[in-house]
C-alpha cells in the first residue's frame, strides 16, 4: 500500500500510473485491515487527487470510484 501511494505521489500527471494504482487500491480495499491502512496512509486523498488530475480519463475515474466504493463498504 505504501509503495502504491508513493507511486501516485511521484507520478501525479501519469494517468496510467494513477489508473493502475487506483485499481490496486480497489482490490486491496476488499480486506478490512487494508481499508484502515489505506485511509490512515492518505489513500482517500490520493484517490481524490487522481480523480481531479484526470477528469477526462475514464479508466482513472472508474478505478478510483471502485476504490472509494470498497473503502466505504
Amino acid at each position: 500500500i505504501q509503495a502504491i501511494l508513493k507511486a501516485m505521489g511521484e507520478h501525479p500527471d501519469n494517468a496510467e500510473v494513477q489508473e493502475e494504482a487506483c485499481g490496486a487500491l480497489k482490490s486491496l480495499a476488499a480486506n478490512a485491515a487494508n481499508k484502515v491502512k489505506i485511509a490512515t496512509l492518505g489513500g482517500v486523498e490520493a484517490i481524490h487527487n487522481a480523480m481531479g488530475a484526470h477528469p477526462d480519463v475514464d479508466g482513472v475515474q472508474e478505478q478510483a470510484c471502485g476504490a472509494l466504493y470498497n473503502l466505504a463498504g
